[in-house]
């Protein structure tokens, strides 16, 4: 039957109503909405962190977001740009004084007493011109997208790369708190009702921050107690100091860092919820290993001496520090502390137990994985108030029965609570001032339970709608419906109950056949109690691919698998993740693809078939005249060879290159072979020859294709003559052997002669006497002068004795002469013989 009109209404409101339920640990939802790095996101509306894609911001350190008290995005910044929830830049949204590197570029503070309105807090990089200021962002504007109003307000310069803010002690009023640059000044400027007070408190106290600049750089955090402040100083050290958030006095400053530690670069720093732990990533020197470090420290700070906080000192993660660099330290509406770093992997770690000490703090690397490949998370993470981190109270058995349980660790600052259970009709036991009370509720429903939280200053009150009696009401988990048409949906109890689903139908179950979301609402007569669940439901076909027919290739071929599916996944046996695979050996191969949350797997048989086997041989040299038979034979295969011939076995007597291509079972073999012929070698040493001393001679016998052995056992072609002697070569191949051989002699061609073609035995003193000249060692001298009738005119041993044209005393007729000379040459031990023609003239 129709639902009643009054009871659907009464349904929509307690489902509106029950969505403000929070079970974090943390009321406040202002931090939901994180974007930082470049490109990166991350979403903590449903509890557990849901990876964001749509960021614009692209930088390397600070950032800042904030959301609505209902968690909505309102806007985003790197300090230097500001983008709205529609991840635009907001009119006048650029050129706000913070930096791309500057550690904390920025921070938000509500306008306290103003919804619409808040104040943008700038630090400048590396202790810049630009330092502290503010500006305004007004969300009524732009058609409630929000515009900055008022830009970039000086407050105080010089200042370092860090800004926190927390709570006053009155719960209402914020401290944004700074440090100076080359100065030990704490500036804590007071944001009340009436706006900023741009008179800081200054508290001179601690080290003075100054050396080279990048001394600026490290996180600053206030402990969400609003009782201690953590200063991570670059190449100084990790401080801690007393907040008086009273006051706004910085006093009792500790440095956490002993010299023996070698610890040198803190940067990121944060607190615990409880307040009593503080985390920070340091780069650590490692003297025994010679390697810088990245760690993780942790600090009991609830410790009463700065020696006992030292002491408890635990490494919570150490890795080397080219494998990645340590950042920013966040925590988050989970409970969480994150932690990011600059690496090539899109990811974050995370500390999921930030209140216990050492390992039980539960340190997991790179535990969030981005999902967009260009998502980095770099060195930076959003700045909050702190304040957003400290406890509020949890509660159990709520909306499973009415009596429910409240949680609450009170801090050192708060000095007393009471609780309203927004139960009037349970009377004086609506309220309750014990730390952790038990309440009855009067009746199911939903009550608007608060903590009041009381300190020397003032209260402050935490709120949170509950449901008791809750009705067990469970459609399931999303699902995905493959290849089906309809699906019934049962919630997990039905009698007794009214039913409204999300078309308006009030039947006990529903049968859906499109994707989409499906609700239910249920409401238990008896009790009152009504619950709601909901699912996704995705009605996706099967993907629809085919491998193809079983097939066969020839060895050393391949064949090509595709499904060309997109967007899809896929699995091959073969553990490939492609939607191609190349096939090159006999098997059962299959591809499983995965599309919309629906897998189909098909499969192919695919047999390498044998190749022919062919083997012509090695190129080869005949002799001429010789002939050579190859053979291709196959079973059952047919043959062509490189002339058009078909028959297996082939002839050959000429010299050439040589194929055959055998096909069989339709695969196919080419063999080659190159033949070439020669003849026995024919070669030549030459003629003897006489050398002069010292003179060598190259002998070559080359001849293609062959062997070479001389006289002396030498096997190369060539053989360098160096002395007189009979040299022989005998140079083979295959068509047989020819010899060779030369005979060489050595002459002293340094021994020269000189005879005169003519003489005038005158007696003028010039050339009277024919006398020839020897120019080296000689023995064994004869002269010997003969007319031209043959007759010996003259005759002498002695080197120095000549003719003077005179035979037997008497003179001799002019005309020609011939003369014969003998000697032997001392250097080589050769006898010589010279001969020729002289005039004699009167």
């Amino acid at each position: 039957m129709a639902f009643p009109i009054p009871n659907f209404f009464w349904i929509i409101i307690v489902s509106i109503l029950f969505q403000l339920v929070s079970f974090n640990s943390f009321a406040q939802k202002e931090a939901n909405i994180w974007y930082f790095g470049h490109y990166a996101g991350l979403d903590f509306s449903g509890g557990s962190p849901t990876v964001l894609n749509n960021g614009q911001i692209f930088t390397e350190e600070g950032v800042a977001a904030i959301c609505s008290s209902s968690g909505s995005l309102l806007f985003y910044t790197d300090g230097i740009t500001v983008w709205n929830k529609q991840h635009q830049i907001m009119p006048n949204g650029n050129g706000l004084f913070g930096d791309v590197s500057s550690t904390q570029s920025a921070i938000v503070v509500p306008k306290i007493g103003d919804a619409s309105r808040y104040y943008v807090f700038t630090v400048d990089q590396l202790g810049g011109a630009k330092g502290l200021n503010y500006s305004i962002i007004n969300m009524e504007l732009d058609n409630g997208n929000g515009d900055v109003e008022i830009k970039n307000i000086q407050l105080k310069i010089p200042v370092t790369e860090k800004i926190t803010a927390v709570k006053h002690c009155n719960g209402r009023d914020i401290w944004v708190i700074a440090h100076g640059w080359n100065s030990n000044a704490y500036y804590a400027y007071l944001v009340t009702g009436s706006g900023i007070n741009t008179v800081p408190v200054t508290s001179n106290t601690g080290r003075v921050v100054t050396g080279p600049v990048d001394c600026n750089i490290g996180y600053l955090k206030a402990s969400p107690n609003g009782k201690k402040l953590a200063a991570a100083h670059n190449l100084l050290d990790l401080d801690v100091l007393d907040f008086d958030n009273v006051t706004g006095i910085v006093s009792n400053p500790q440095s956490l860092f002993l010299p023996a530690e070698n610890y040198s670069s803190p940067y990121g720093v944060e607190f615990s919820p409880d307040s009593k732990l503080l985390y920070s990533t340091v780069f650590y020197f490692d003297v025994s290993a010679l390697q810088t470090k990245n760690i993780v420290l942790q600090y009991d700070i609830s410790q009463p001496t700065l020696a006992g906080i030292i002491t408890s000192k635990k490494i919570i993660y150490s890795n080397n520090w080219t494998y990645q660099t340590f950042g920013a330290l966040q925590m988050a509406p989970d409970g969480k502390m994150y932690m990011s770093h600059l690496l090539t992997q899109p990811t974050l770690s995370v500390i999921n137990s930030p209140d216990s000490i050492g390992v039980a703090c539960n340190f997991v690397l790179d535990q969030i994985q981005f999902s967009g490949s260009n998502q980095r998370g770099r060195f930076g993470l959003p700045t909050f108030i702190q304040s957003y981190w400290q406890p509020g109270f949890t509660f159990s058995n709520a909306c499973t029965g009415q009596s429910i349980n409240f949680y609450y660790t009170k801090p050192s600052n708060v000095t007393s609570v009471k609780w309203d259970f927004g139960d009037v009709a349970s009377g004086m036991n609506n309220i309750s001032i014990s730390d952790s009370p038990v309440h009855l509720f009067s009746a199911p429903g939903l009550f608007n339970v608060k903590l009041v939280r009381y300190s020397g200053c003032g209260s402050d009150t935490v709120n949170k709608v509950i449901q008791a009696g809750k009705l067990n009401v469970n459609l399931g988990n999303d699902t995905i419906l493959c290849g089906s048409s309809n699906f019934v949906l049962i919630p997990t109890k039905s009698s007794g109950n009214l039913f409204l689903w999300q078309d308006g139908s009030s039947n006990s179950t529903y049968q859906a056949n499109q994707s989409g979301l499906y609700w239910v609402e249920v409401k238990d007569l008896v009790t009152g109690c009504s619950a709601r669940d909901s699912i996704n439901l995705y009605f996706n076909p099967y993907p629809d691919f085919s491998l193809g027919n079983d097939t066969s290739i020839c060895k050393g071929a391949s064949v090509t698998l595709k499904a060309n599916i997109i967007p899809a996944t896929f699995l091959w046996n073969t553990g490939k993740t492609t939607n191609t695979e190349t096939i090159n050996t006999s098997g059962n191969y299959w591809l499983e693809i995965s599309q919309n949350g629906c897998m189909k797997r098909d499969s192919i048989n695919v047999l390498v078939k044998p190749l022919p086997f062919v083997q012509l041989g090695n190129d080869t040299i005949l002799c001429s005249g010789e002939m050579l038979t190859l053979n291709a034979t196959n079973s059952n295969a047919t043959y062509l060879w490189q002339d058009g011939s078909k028959q297996p076995i082939f002839i050959v007597n000429n010299p050439g290159a040589y194929s055959v291509k055998v096909l069989t079972n339709g695969c196919d073999t080419t063999g080659r072979i190159n033949v070439a012929y020669t003849s026995k070698p024919s070669i030549s040493l030459g003629n003897d020859t006489i050398l002069c001393i010292k003179d060598h001679l190259l002998l070559n016998a080359f001849y293609p294709q062959s062997n070479f052995l001389w006289n002396d056992g030498s096997t190369q072609p060539q053989y360098t003559i160096t002395k007189p002697g009979v040299y022989s070569v005998n140079v083979s191949n295959i068509c047989g052997t020819t010899p060779s051989s030369i005979n060489i002699t050595y002459e002293n061609c340094a021994c020269k002669f000189y005879v005169p073609t003519a003489f005038t035995p005158n007696s003028d003193g010039i050339n009277d006497v024919f006398k020839p000249g020897i120019q080296c060692l000689f023995d064994n001298y004869k002269l010997k002068i003969f007319n031209r009738w043959g007759q010996l005119v003259f005759i002498s041993q002695n080197p120095a004795n000549g003719w003077d044209g005179s035979w037997k005393k008497e003179p001799q007729p002019t005309g020609s002469y011939v003369w014969l000379m003998n000697y032997k040459d001392l250097l080589t031990g050769k006898s010589q013989e010279q001969k020729g023609m002289v005039m004699l003239i009167h």
